[in-house]
């Protein structure tokens, strides 16, 4: 078993390799990262263009529960014919001593520790073009695939369900979240069903051009299949945020800290989140 000061450590330093790997893959002009605003599609006869691709390294340690989690995240935004289409494609590594609830999308843990791949989040969001300057929605569908290396780190189900991406953007100001709804619809028959809300909040004001305060939590979660004092989780806290370069990449490096004040028994009750944020 690995030790607390060792799980932390290397949580620390997995932003600082990511850096160095991100600038030996890309050696292109810096391109101005825009993990959540909104960029108003240009109104022309385009059959297709691509509005930018993005990539994002979170790192979660789950301090009362000794936990560590590695998440990929992959964004890519386009225009097809009258439509705006986003994609996101969501991939976690975790070291678990012990089953952790409402955690990366599994309700129901499996009794014991685990390590290994979780399962893969994907969604889809359509959108019509030329939207409001400082306004913007999407909507379409998500699936979860049950690719978890380890049945400690994923529900064993196939879930499908509809969701919703709103956001603000003003001045120095953004603001929305990502809302979903999840229902299994197949699977190991042996796992229990999953009936899950998730929402991801976020709130962004820029201080400087380099500095920014924000909120944006790994998610709000409520299991409906669950009993009232177990069902929710609910994450308060924040941080700040940083843009820098290595060589000619801008990057942004994000610290938070957050306290449940909803959560299930297994739940981490405390937790640090680390994100390195990288266009490509």
């Amino acid at each position: 078993m690995i030790k607390t000061p060792s799980r932390l450590a290397l949580l620390l330093s997995a932003p600082a390799l990511l850096a160095a790997w991100s600038q030996s893959l890309l050696a292109g002009p810096a391109v101005e990262p825009q993990p959540y605003t909104y960029e108003a599609t240009p109104k022309s006869e385009e059959f297709y263009r691509l509005i930018g691709i993005y990539q994002y390294f979170q790192a979660d340690y789950l301090g009362s529960a000794n936990a560590v989690a590695y998440t990929l995240e992959l964004e890519s935004k386009f225009t097809f014919e009258r439509f705006e289409i986003e994609n996101r494609i969501i991939l976690d590594y975790a070291d678990y001593p012990a089953e952790i609830e409402d955690f990366l999308g599994d309700p129901f843990p499996v009794n014991g520790a685990g390590s290994g791949f979780g399962d893969l989040l994907m969604g889809n969001f359509f959108a019509p073009k030329n939207q409001s300057e400082h306004f913007h929605w999407g909507f379409g569908p998500l699936m979860q695939a049950p690719t978890a290396s380890d049945d400690h780190l994923g529900s064993g189900k196939w879930t499908l369900g509809p969701g919703v991406h709103l956001e603000y953007h003003k001045d120095r100001v953004s603001a929305g979240m990502f809302l979903w709804n999840s229902w299994s619809i197949a699977g190991d028959s042996k796992r229990k069903d999953v009936n899950q809300m998730t929402m991801k909040p976020y709130f962004i004001y820029e201080l400087t051009d380099d500095w920014s305060l924000l909120y944006v939590p790994l998610g709000i979660s409520a299991s409906w299949d669950k009993p009232s004092s177990q069902r929710w989780k609910i994450p308060i806290g924040g941080g700040v945020g940083r843009k820098f370069h290595v060589g000619s990449q801008e990057l942004n490096f994000q610290t938070q800290g957050f306290y449940s004040v909803a959560r299930p028994d297994k739940a981490a009750e405390w937790s640090l989140r680390f994100t390195l944020e990288m266009p490509f």
